[in-house]
């Protein structure tokens, strides 16, 4: 019964050290493609594409940084 409860609690550490490297790899890879964008192209150019394309660049740093900021206190 103990080594059921220890593997279950392995598997979800193996999974949440899993998801937080895919969060850092998505917000580095979509920072990466933003800053690209922003460089190649005139972004900046008054187009809905451009203006949405900023939109979400910054979302996509709004949720880290609320999760950093924003943490509970154990």
């Amino acid at each position: 019964m103990i080594n059921v409860l220890v593997l279950c609690v392995a598997l979800h550490v193996v999974l949440l050290i899993i998801c937080c490297l895919l969060q850092v790899v998505g917000v580095a890879a979509a920072t990466v493609g933003l800053a690209i964008g922003l460089r190649k192209f005139d972004a900046l150019n008054d187009s809905l594409h451009a203006e949405l394309g900023l939109a979400i660049g910054c979302l996509i740093w709004a949720q880290p940084l609320v999760a950093l900021l924003l943490r509970p206190k154990k």
